[in-house]
């Protein structure tokens, strides 16, 4: 059988873009190397992968040296500015056809090479309407109904965390977002693992705060050690059994986040990642909105791969503090763009001096949006119900 599956120009023309505009990696999505025919430029993306994943820059030189592939730009390609999509399909074409060439001259079956396409994103109304079925069949039974928030007011604006979402929850400093996103964490654990990724506070100091909340105990006393540990034991023992795991590891990327998640629901399950938060981020990018921006979208990309919420928090320009005005879309800090890869965002407003607290709901994908008053206490680390649900 004879049939011609290479695309040989199109594997030249990636790596020489993905060499010439590394963030263009950021928009590769399903390709593999062993996707790649030409075998030395399958090691070329296996080293440019591996870079990429882990947090490290990648050039011509530095691929040859992981690869041991010497690569020159100008021969790959002299025209390699097509876009990105277009070669990663025209490779992941041709890898599926030599798959199912293959199978036909081994007598294998052919479909099912087709039906193992990864990420195709082809799917026929009755094979979407027999999956709506069975995911509707699990609602109210399983996670697969969505997270709640686990605050009974807040539960009635916004609806839960589904899969593939990308929740954004911003505020100024001192308002007690980290706060919200613990509490809704400690609710979630009981439902489903939970990834939590800290980039301001280590796990520890995270327990204490916990402590707080559970204890009713002020933060400031655990923290000093002004009480003894046998009056926490109850809440530690109760807290070593959450489904909670925490990357604390400072420098952290996306790729980071999206590899821990990975392994951690290949080996345990995972329910909800939490991202505290999302400009401490450390990816790079040519100005700060374009690297808030290529953050944003790699989280919703992530839930949508992975299939579970993100909950990511943010912070907020200064200027909401002097601007006497309800806030708005365009307050989160160095970015045009999450808004956009949001499914939700919420604002927390409030003075730090004072307990009330006023979460502005500005976008619901699929619901309405509002505002929900509450209370939370600095000292105990606690949010509380303050009024019903209002529309704003």
């Amino acid at each position: 059988m004879s049939i011609r599956t290479s695309a040989q120009q199109e594997e030249k023309a990636l790596i020489a873009r993905l060499l010439m505009e590394p963030k263009d990696i950021a928009k590769i999505d399903g390709l593999e190397p062993e996707d790649f025919e030409l075998q030395y430029l399958r090691k070329a993306f296996r080293a440019i992968v591996k870079r990429y994943l882990d947090g490290r820059p990648f050039d011509a030189v530095t691929v040859e040296a992981d690869s041991g592939v010497a690569v020159d730009i100008m021969e790959l390609s002299p025209a390699s500015f097509g876009p990105v999509e277009e070669y990663v399909n025209a490779i992941l074409d041709a890898s599926y056809r030599r798959r199912a060439v293959w199978a036909l001259e081994n007598e294998d079956e052919p479909g099912e090479v087709i039906r193992k396409r990864k990420d195709s994103g082809l799917r026929g109304t009755g094979e979407v309407t027999r999956s709506y079925a069975d995911e509707f069949l699990r609602r109210g039974t399983t996670t697969d109904s969505g997270i709640p928030y686990g605050i009974a007011s807040l539960d009635r604006t916004l609806l839960p965390m589904r899969s593939g979402r990308l929740v954004v929850i911003a505020s100024r400093p001192g308002i007690g977002k980290t706060a919200l996103a613990e509490s809704i964490s400690d609710y979630a654990a009981r439902r489903t693992p939970v990834l939590f990724v800290s980039l301001e506070m280590g796990a520890e100091e995270l327990t204490d705060r916990a402590m707080a909340r559970a204890s009713g105990i002020k933060a400031g006393k655990i923290m000093r050690g002004e009480i003894k540990i046998e009056e926490l034991e109850e809440h530690l023992k109760a807290r070593a059994d959450l489904p909670i795991t925490y990357l604390d590891a400072g420098a952290t990327t996306t790729a980071h986040v999206l590899a821990a998640a990975q392994r951690l629901k290949n080996d345990s399950g995972l329910g909800l990642i939490i991202v505290d938060y999302l400009q401490l981020l450390a990816d790079k990018g040519e100005n700060e909105v374009y690297r808030v921006g290529n953050i944003a979208h790699g989280l919703k990309r992530m839930a949508l791969k992975l299939k579970v919420p993100v909950l990511a928090l943010a912070q907020l320009n200064r200027s909401i503090d002097y601007g006497g005005r309800a806030p708005r879309l365009s307050d989160i800090r160095d970015s045009g763009i999450v808004e956009q890869d949001a499914d939700v965002v919420v604002v927390i407003t409030g003075n730090v001096m004072e307990p009330g607290r006023d979460l502005f709901i500005l976008k619901q994908r699929q619901g309405h949006t509002g505002r929900v008053s509450l209370s939370f206490d600095g000292d105990t680390q606690r949010w509380a119900e303050k009024g019903a649900s209002e529309e704003w």
